[in-house]
Order: structure tokens, then C-alpha cells, then sequence
């Protein structure tokens, strides 16, 4: 039988022991913190890895790794957890798992990878671990650590700068910031590298892969081949994007596979307008990405935002009049890019010089007034393939049909934009039309004494 004294002995009893537990627990405080980044090797500078998921965990030894939370690294990479721990010396380790809720990459085991971008040599009592800079690709300061007033100490067992988490880093990055930018897509996209498609091939060479690195299998999945490394950064990340155009078109379209036919070329000329309208909308996508992501800092030369001039058109394109332009991504890729030229006016398409510039020209000149013309965005024209209220578009654009190609596509944008019309196209079409010489800047008026007046 306890007795009213005994209870009260045994309650005090219990208070103490909860509070001493409760002053060991708190008696160490950790603070980890820092930055993850990857060397842009192209740009030449560390860009910060956003929305990755960061996981701290801590392991008395000799037991198992006890998680002490996951966090998602900020717009600048940045991340922090602060816990409170007994006063037992334990081991810290930090991963890095290049996950969100939209964005998944994976590797070759179907994986996502939690890395292990930095972990103590051997149990530590030290519980300041802020400023951690963990970088991906990076020769010095991969999984170190800068603790202001004490030593530095470097992750001696995990290598960061290895060519497939450098194109790991650099592939989230480049998609994340697609997506961030186009808004979430329907569903997560998942890209997995590295990829073997040998196993499709049968001479067992580079070329016997798409584009001889990157292939788009699937619904919301990109596969990147393991022949790419981290010297290809730059066509990487074009035809990475332009992979992500393909995910983006699937989504908005009513779609089956092999619509026209089977074992073809869907970049070669001739086949049927839908197939080169997709590819031609993909590379379209991924031009106007890479020069609005990372025009200020790279620079890839006009491909990116010029349409082509005539004699490329003909002599690259085998474009002989405007039926040819939807027979080909080529055609389709530069129609798009003429439609949404900015300063329409200040190019020339009849170049004298066609053997060695591939694009429409600047035309440097000054006129007293042009016609306006309406023109088309980059957002128009991911919108148009979605189903268009109060008009005959509502549904979405159907590839099933081989014939929908670039020009019933146009119609669509001209159902978008009221205040484009046929006799805007028309107008635009004239410049792709190679048996014509015309220019925009005939249309303008050309009084220079009026120009002069004004200018004084």
C-alpha cells in the first residue's frame, strides 16, 4: 500500500529525474548551417542549388545514424537546423537529396540519391557547425567547413567534385529553374542519369543514341545518357531544356505513339507536320529558356532568339516555298522564333552574305515611322496548345492527327490574340518566303529631311 508520504516521495523522485534527463538533453545546443552550390563550369562561377532537401543526422558511437531533421535549402542554397543534444561527443552528417515537390533526379538504380556532402571524421563535442560550405564540382572546399575562431576541417571521405555529381548538380539546377519559371507542371518531372542506352543500340557507338546523349522516353521522364560529362556543359544544358520541352508538350496535348509510323527520323525533313511540329516546338522552348535563364551571363550567338535568314532556309532547311516550313523542325523552330521577333523592323532576311551568316540580319537605319504590326509571345504560344475559350479551339492540340502541324497551329494563336490576324501572318510569312526579296524595313517610311527636322 503507497501512503500519502511515500506518493510524494516518489513524485519528487520523478520531478528530478525528469529535469536532470531534461538538462542533459539540453545541455548542447547544435547549429548546423551553410550554403550548397555547384561550379557552374560554363559560366565560371558557383550558382546556388534551391529547393533541395538537406538532412542532418547525428550517431553516438557505436550505433546507427539517428535523423535530426530534413530542411529545403532557400532560393541562395542556404539551409539551417538547430537542436538541442545530450553532452555526449557524437559524429555529424549532412546529405543532400536533389528532390521537391516537382522536380525528382535519379539515378541509374531508379533512385533518388541522398549524397553525402559532409560528415565529422570521428565522434566531435564541437556543436557549432554554421557556415558549412558544401559545393558541387568544386576542387577545394567540396564538404568543408569554416567555423569562425577554430580550424577548418575538411570532409576527407567524400568527393563532391566528381564529373557525375557536378552533371547531377548542374541538372537540377538547369530544370529547376525551367520549371520554377514555366510555373509547376501537371505532375513531378524525374531525371535520371546516369543512363545506359547501349543496350538499344546495335554498333554499340556514340551516335546510336538520340542526339548522342540525352533521350525523352516517357511521360515526365528525362533520361540522360552516362556519356555526358561535365566537359559537354554547354550543349547540355540546351538539350536538357529541350528534353523538358517535350515533357511540357505532352502534357497540353492529346497524343499516341508512333502517329506516323515507326523507326523514323523525327528531325529530318519531310516527315508529317505533327511529329515536326512537336520537335520543332521543343527546341523552340529550349532556345528561349537558356536566353531568358541565362542570356546575361552566357553567350550562345543569335541561335537563340533570330529566326533564320532565306539562304539558310533553302540551302540548310531545303525549304522551297512556304509549304516547307511545317515539314521539318527546322521551319518550325524559326516560324515560331519570326512570329515573336522583337523589333521586327530592325532585321533583313535577304542576307548578301548567306554563305556565312545563318540569321536574320540587324538592319541598322533610322525611319520616321513603321506600321504596327502584332506579334506573339514565348507565353502565347505554350498557351495555344492548351483548349481556347470561345472559340473552335476548345480542346487541346491533337497530335493524333499528322496533318495538325505549324500552320493550324497559327490559327490557334490567332485565336489567343484577337489582334493577331491573317493578314498579320501574312505579313510575318513573306520573310520566310524564299522566292521573295522583301524586308520589313520597305514598309517603313524613309524621309530623312523629316528626321532631320525632328532630331534639331
Amino acid at each position: 500500500m503507497v501512503t500519502y508520504g511515500k506518493f510524494l516521495y516518489l513524485l519528487i523522485i520523478s520531478i528530478t529525474f525528469s529535469a536532470s534527463m531534461n538538462a542533459m538533453s539540453a545541455c548542447r545546443n547544435y547549429q548546423v548551417s551553410g550554403h550548397v552550390k555547384y561550379f557552374d563550369s560554363e559560366m565560371g562561377k558557383l550558382l546556388p542549388i534551391k529547393g533541395a532537401k538537406v538532412k542532418i543526422s547525428g550517431k553516438i558511437e557505436p550505433w546507427w545514424w539517428g535523423p535530426w531533421g530534413t530542411v529545403t535549402t532557400s532560393s541562395s542554397g542556404y539551409f539551417s537546423i538547430n537542436t538541442g543534444k545530450s553532452c555526449v561527443a557524437r559524429k555529424l552528417r549532412v546529405q543532400v537529396k536533389l528532390d521537391s515537390s516537382t522536380l525528382q533526379l535519379r539515378t541509374t538504380q531508379n533512385t533518388a540519391q541522398f549524397f553525402t556532402v559532409f560528415e565529422t571524421p570521428s565522434a566531435t563535442s564541437s556543436s557549432d557547425f554554421r557556415s558549412l560550405r558544401l559545393y558541387f564540382g568544386v576542387d577545394s572546399w567540396h564538404g568543408g567547413l569554416s567555423i569562425p575562431g577554430k580550424s577548418t576541417t575538411t570532409n576527407s571521405i567524400n568527393n563532391l567534385n566528381s564529373n557525375n555529381n557536378e552533371v547531377h548538380a548542374a541538372l537540377w539546377a538547369y530544370t529547376r529553374s525551367a520549371i520554377d519559371y514555366i510555373g509547376a507542371f501537371e505532375q513531378k518531372v524525374f531525371v535520371y542519369y546516369p543512363y545506359d542506352f547501349d543496350y538499344d543500340c546495335e554498333d554499340n557507338t556514340d551516335n546510336c543514341e538520340p542526339n548522342g546523349a540525352v533521350f525523352y522516353s516517357s511521360k515526365h521522364k528525362i533520361r540522360v545518357s552516362h556519356k555526358f560529362d561535365n566537359t559537354k556543359m554547354k550543349a547540355f544544358r540546351g538539350t536538357v531544356l529541350h528534353e523538358l520541352g517535350h515533357v511540357y508538350y505532352f502534357e497540353h496535348v492529346t497524343t499516341q505513339s508512333n502517329i506516323c509510323g515507326t523507326d523514323i527520323d523525327r528531325h529530318a525533313q519531310g516527315i508529317c507536320p505533327s511529329i515536326s511540329f512537336n520537335e520543332g516546338f521543343a527546341q523552340y522552348f529550349s532556345d528561349n529558356l537558356v536566353n531568358i535563364l541565362y542570356g546575361n551571363d552566357l553567350y550562345y550567338g543569335p541561335d537563340l532568339i533570330l529566326p533564320k535568314n532565306r539562304y539558310r532556309l533553302y540551302n540548310d532547311g531545303n525549304i522551297s516555298d512556304l509549304s516547307d516550313l511545317e515539314r521539318g523542325d527546322f521551319g518550325v523552330k524559326s516560324t515560331l522564333k519570326l512570329i515573336t521577333l522583337d523589333n521586327l523592323y530592325g532585321y533583313t532576311f535577304s542576307t548578301y552574305d548567306g554563305s556565312s551568316y545563318f540569321y536574320a540580319e540587324p538592319f541598322h537605319s533610322k525611319f520616321l515611322s513603321c506600321p504596327t504590326i502584332a506579334k506573339v509571345s514565348f507565353r502565347d504560344i505554350l498557351g495555344a496548345l492548351d483548349p481556347i475559350a470561345n472559340s473552335s479551339f476548345d480542346h487541346q492540340w491533337d497530335e493524333r492527327d499528322s496533318s495538325n502541324g505549324l500552320f493550324n497551329f497559327i490559327d490557334r494563336l490567332k485565336a489567343i490574340r484577337s489582334s493577331f490576324n491573317t493578314n498579320d501572318v501574312n505579313f510575318y510569312l513573306q520573310f520566310h518566303d524564299v522566292s521573295l526579296s522583301s524586308e520589313p524595313h520597305d514598309y517603313c517610311s524613309t524621309n530623312i529631311k523629316a528626321i532631320y527636322k525632328l532630331s534639331k
